[in-house]
């Protein structure tokens, strides 16, 4: 499987890491019903526990299984914490041992100036100009840039600059690839 491409505008807020939180937490929001995700997790768990056993443990998953229950029951015990950056690590967590992430803008973890696996580079204006077409790109230039910016990232790579209207700055646009 390859890295999947994604993208998301959000609302303007001067500060980009902000931006982000609050498009993670309307992502997670719309998308997760955490106590349904974390039931069938588990479920999904202890099945493997079961068929490893029964295997005799061919590939020596076992103990991976086992933990995985163990981690998943300790969530499940708990109740779902209000805060969406806490229920963001929840899903993190059980995601963690798949080497693939979450697939989605839940993966990323903050911006930065620098470009780096699962952190949104903020494009500097001139980055921001060879990529869009414009330092102060509308909305529609931020779509059409979409391909263009996808053939830089690698894989669970993100970048994110501000979009305008009428000179004035309206949302953020993230554009991000999944790790796999």
């Amino acid at each position: 499987m390859g890295a999947q491409l994604w993208c998301h505008e959000a609302p303007w807020h001067p500060d980009a890491d902000a931006t982000l939180k609050a498009l993670q937490a309307r992502f997670l929001a719309e998308n997760y019903d955490l106590p349904a995700l974390l039931a069938q997790h588990l479920a999904w768990a202890r099945e493997s526990v079961v068929a490893a056993q029964d295997d005799g443990d061919p590939y020596g998953v076992l103990d991976i299984y086992q933990e995985k229950v163990r981690l998943l029951e300790r969530l499940c015990s708990h109740p779902i914490p209000d805060s969406p950056e806490a229920q963001i690590e929840i899903v993190r967590r059980i995601n963690a041992d798949s080497g693939e992430g979450i697939g989605n803008v839940l993966d990323v973890t903050g911006v930065s100036s620098q470009r780096d696996i699962q952190t949104a580079q903020r494009l500097s204006q001139q980055e921001t100009a060879r990529l869009a077409g414009a330092t102060q790109p509308t909305l529609a230039q931020a779509n059409k840039a979409v391909g263009k910016i996808n053939k830089e990232l690698g894989r669970g790579e993100c970048v994110c600059f501000p979009f305008y209207e009428k000179g004035k700055p309206v949302g953020w646009y993230f554009v991000g690839n999944t790790i796999d």
